[in-house]
């Protein structure tokens, strides 16, 4: 959808959704997720609606299934949170959804397919752009001026778009008690999970970069294993 890789086949993603309402389930499609709690051995879960009026619902689920992904992490580098500094997945939705460019020039700072592609998506929509593996400072006060690569060169931009792995969104499976670690290449806390996405908590279920540093092609074939985990 955003244009970088591995993201997710809406194809599929309308048909699973079509499959679920001929059997019956209901679909709340953007729904926002307030809490996971045990209650009398009972998974709930209270959700937002997002039509309005705003309400609330209360539904109490047979399992689980946490593929909340992760967040953005700032780039350990000296003036890293610099106004102008933005985490790469977000200028995606923007562009593909709002057509917003976030400036004139970018430093995108990161290695790999998502990197390059971001990078091609920013310079297709006008914004001159240079990729940089590594950085060691932000230049710029009020606003990014530049960026100081690792071999001491500096590049030119008002933006520097990051892209890295998030860290992984495990307050919701914390909430019901799934078990954590650390993991090196995340660099963060993940929800421990086994190769069906079970947790050891009872109905609970997680998969994709909520249980560690993955993305793409591996994301979607565990939350595939996941979600079938689940259905029993």
């Amino acid at each position: 959808r955003y244009g970088l890789p591995g993201e997710p086949d809406l194809a599929w993603a309308a048909t699973v959704e079509a499959a679920v309402r001929t059997a019956g389930g209901d679909v709340a499609l953007g729904a926002t997720v307030l809490g996971l709690w045990l209650d009398g051995g009972s998974t709930l879960a209270a959700v937002m609606l997002p039509r309005p009026p705003p309400r609330l619902r209360l539904v109490r689920p047979a399992a689980v299934l946490v593929c909340a992904g992760g967040t953005a992490v700032p780039p350990a580098i000296e003036d890293g949170d610099r106004p102008g500094v933005l985490w790469g997945r977000g200028l995606a939705v923007a562009l593909a959804e709002h057509g917003t460019v976030p400036g004139t020039s970018a430093a995108v700072l990161g290695e790999g397919a998502e990197a390059e592609a971001l990078a091609a998506r920013l310079g297709a929509a006008g914004m001159e752009v240079e990729q940089v593996a590594s950085a060691t400072r932000v230049l710029g006060r009020a606003r990014v001026k530049g960026l100081v690569r690792e071999d001491a060169g500096r590049v030119e931009c008002d933006v520097v778009a990051v892209v890295a792995p998030p860290a992984p969104a495990t307050d919701l499976a914390r909430h019901l008690g799934a078990e954590t670690f650390f993991d090196p290449a995340a660099g963060a806390f993940a929800v421990r999970a086994d190769e069906r996405g079970r947790t050891g908590v009872a109905g609970l279920y997680a998969a994709g970069e909520v249980t560690g540093a993955m993305g793409g092609a591996r994301a979607a074939e565990a939350g595939r294993r996941a979600g079938e985990a689940a259905r029993g």
